[in-house]
C-alpha cells in the first residue's frame, strides 16, 4: 500500500492517479483515509513511489 498525503482541492485525486496509471502501474485499489490522506493498492509500489517523487514538468 502507498499512502499519499493530498490537497483538498478538486483534481487532486485526478492528478495522482493520472501520473501513476501513465508510468504503466495498475491501481487495484483507492481510498481516502483521515486528515486527507490517499491509500492506494499498486502493482508496483517502488516504481509508483519514484514517480510520485519525481517534480511536475
Amino acid at each position: 500500500m502507498l499512502v499519499v498525503n493530498i490537497k483538498d482541492r478538486p483534481g487532486e485525486l485526478g492528478r495522482i492517479t493520472r501520473k501513476i496509471t501513465n508510468s504503466d502501474i495498475n491501481i487495484n485499489l483507492v481510498y481516502l483515509a483521515t486528515n486527507n490522506r490517499l491509500v492506494l493498492g499498486v502493482d508496483d509500489l517502488e516504481k509508483a513511489k519514484a514517480t510520485l517523487e519525481q517534480k511536475s514538468q
